[in-house]
């Protein structure tokens, strides 16, 4: 959603994602820093955007769903296999791992 902001002025962002998602990264082309849930920009003289990367909690092959693939993915890892194409974006505890709490998770999730 647009946000006018004056030329050479700052703006703040606030940074709402639903409970189910990880705040992954804030990018694009307004330059500034995130600071909590807050995304506050450097002076902006152009156009400029903000884009936020989320990433679904316990969704460990990036597919943006649970299913059991992202169990069977998470026992292979835990039995310590290297299965491609897995995220630690899923991750549950801000740790950057994945285990067996995740596979928890996604159990009590799909079952729902």
């Amino acid at each position: 959603m647009p946000n006018p902001v004056e030329n050479g002025a700052n703006s703040d962002c606030t940074i709402s994602i639903n409970s189910d998602y990880n705040l992954i990264d804030v990018s694009g082309t307004c330059r500034g820093s995130l600071i909590g849930e807050t995304f506050s920009t450097a002076a902006v003289e152009a156009n400029c955007t903000v884009v936020v990367e989320v990433a679904l909690k316990g969704d460990i092959d990036q597919d943006n769903q649970l299913t059991l693939e992202d169990v069977i993915i998470g026992l292979q890892l835990l039995t310590g296999e290297s299965p491609a194409g897995i995220s630690s974006g899923g991750d549950l505890e801000g740790d950057d791992k994945l285990g067996m709490s995740e596979l928890i998770y996604d159990l009590n999730k799909i079952s729902e």
